[in-house]
C-alpha cells in the first residue's frame, strides 16, 4: 500500500448519484452496517444533507461542546474568558469583574464543534471542561471554586467569592505556581 499524497482526497462520495430522497427524508450517502446485536443494524451513517447519526456512543479524547463565535479582537485565544460584544454574535475578552455578559472560555479542542461557518471565529466552550486563564485577584483557586471574569487582566478569570454572574467551577486547584486551571 502507497502513501497518500496530501494534495488528493482520498475517498469521495458524490451524494448527487447514490442519494435519493422520499418524504423530506434525504437517503444516506455513506453506512456501516454491523450483524453484531441484528440483522443488518445500521451503527453509523451520514445523509445527502450532512447529518451523522450513530447507534450507542462515540469516544474522543476532547471534553467540550463549543459553538462558534466571531472574534472583535484577533488575540482571543484558547482559555481566554470571553463575554458577549454590542455586535450579535460576536465576543470580546472580559475586562471587569463579574460582567454581566460573560459567555464562557475559549476552547482548545471541541469534541463537538458547531457553527463552524462563521468568518474569524473562535469555539466557545457551551459544557465540558476547558483549561482557562486566571488570576489570583479574589486568593488561591481551589477544587470546586465558582470561576468568574476578572477585572486585572482582560480573558482571565479568578475566584467568585459574592454574588454575580460565573461560567464555571475549578476542577484544579491555583495558587500561582501553574498558569493556568480546568473547568
Amino acid at each position: 500500500m502507497q502513501g497518500i499524497n496530501a494534495s488528493t482526497t482520498a475517498f469521495i462520495i458524490n451524494s448527487e448519484t447514490t442519494a435519493t430522497s422520499t418524504a423530506g427524508y434525504l437517503g444516506n450517502i455513506f453506512q456501516i452496517i454491523t450483524d453484531v446485536a441484528s440483522d443488518e443494524n445500521v451503527v453509523f451513517s451520514v445523509d445527502a444533507g450532512g447529518s451523522v447519526r450513530y447507534d450507542m456512543s462515540a469516544i474522543t479524547a476532547a471534553s467540550d461542546v463549543a459553538e462558534n463565535y466571531k472574534v472583535a479582537d484577533e488575540s482571543i485565544e484558547a482559555g481566554d474568558v470571553v463575554c458577549l460584544n454590542s455586535v450579535p454574535l460576536t465576543v470580546e475578552k472580559c475586562s471587569q469583574s463579574y460582567q454581566s455578559k460573560l459567555l464562557g472560555v475559549i476552547s482548545t479542542r471541541p469534541a463537538l464543534w458547531m457553527g463552524g461557518d462563521l468568518e474569524n471565529s473562535k469555539p466557545v466552550a457551551l459544557a465540558g471542561r476547558v483549561p482557562v486563564k486566571v488570576s489570583l485577584d479574589n486568593g488561591a483557586i481551589a477544587i470546586g471554586d465558582p470561576l468568574t471574569s476578572a477585572s486585572s487582566t482582560p480573558g482571565y478569570a479568578m475566584k467568585a467569592n459574592s454574588a454575580g454572574k460565573i461560567f464555571g467551577y475549578a476542577l484544579e486547584a491555583f495558587d500561582a505556581t501553574t498558569s493556568s486551571a480546568g473547568v
